[in-house]
């Protein structure tokens, strides 16, 4: 199973951006378990999450990781990029 990262357009999803595999999602797990306390939304493989606020929670959160893997970096690239170009993101689990 892998998660999907994808621009949200019109409510729904449009270009895919990442695919975060089993993997990555173990390495991330820290961090979208500490996203899930501070604001109460679940980042996983079996459902989908609009993030159109929180991003910046996720960037901080993501940043302030004490282990730092390609994953941790690519997700909080393309999170900066869509804070920086005003646009919404969709996971999609599979």
């Amino acid at each position: 199973m892998s998660l999907d990262l994808h621009k949200l357009e019109g409510n729904r999803p449009a270009e895919r951006l990442m695919s975060i595999s089993d993997a990555e999602l173990d390495q991330l797990e820290p961090e979208i378990e500490a996203f899930r306390l501070k604001t109460g939304m679940i980042i996983d493989q079996y459902g989908d999450l609009k993030l159109r606020s929180n991003i910046g929670d996720l960037i901080d959160i993501l940043e302030s990781a004490s282990t730092q893997t390609a994953a941790h970096t690519s997700l909080s690239n393309i999170l900066k990029r869509s804070v920086q170009e005003g646009f919404a993101l969709i996971f999609v689990g599979d």
